[in-house]
């Protein structure tokens, strides 16, 4: 599971860039899919929502890059990059609930 305070490292080819870009930050909190104005919730907010954000810089494109914690897992994908007064944050998409979609649906066949 992931905590507050966890250091992460996203990975991706932004803007077309010939050679990979890698952002590292920490978990600040986490929102919902929709609610990403929101930024970060407050330290100790559960972080069993769907989108987990980063304080981390990311760049146009990145998106669908992996998101690695300190063990070389993964344990999400990237999908948005925003600067706001708060900083620049990565929001990313935990893979948990897309193990479980696979699960399923390898069930059904």
């Amino acid at each position: 599971a992931l905590t507050m305070d966890q250091p992460l490292t996203a990975f991706g080819y932004a803007k077309g860039w010939a050679r990979m870009h890698i952002s590292q930050g920490t978990v600040v909190g986490a929102t919902r899919i929709g609610q990403v104005a929101a930024v970060a919730n407050p330290p100790g907010e559960n972080l069993n929502k769907s989108v987990v954000v980063l304080n981390a810089h990311g760049e146009d494109g990145g998106s669908g890059g992996p998101v690695l914690n300190e063990k070389g897992k993964v344990v999400g994908l990237a999908e948005l990059a925003a600067d706001s007064n708060r900083g620049q944050h990565i929001f990313m998409t935990k893979v948990d609930p897309l193990n479980e979609l696979i699960k399923r649906y390898r069930g059904q066949r």
